[in-house]
């Protein structure tokens, strides 16, 4: 899997193509969606928590 590919690239150390970045992000983007959220106001909500936090 693309998840898996990204693992491992990035344990050996190898650089990691921001291709490879963008279809992780479309992938959790599209399973957000599927389960009636939006993928940003998750994120949104995350980093704000996140500062609040400090």
């Amino acid at each position: 899997s693309r998840s898996e590919e990204l693992a491992r690239r990035l344990s050996n150390g190898g650089k990691v193509p921001a291709e490879l970045f963008g279809e992780i992000l479309m992938d959790v983007v599209n399973l957000a969606r599927l389960n009636g959220v939006r993928a940003e106001d998750c994120l949104h909500g995350q980093i704000s928590r996140m500062e609040t936090s400090f």
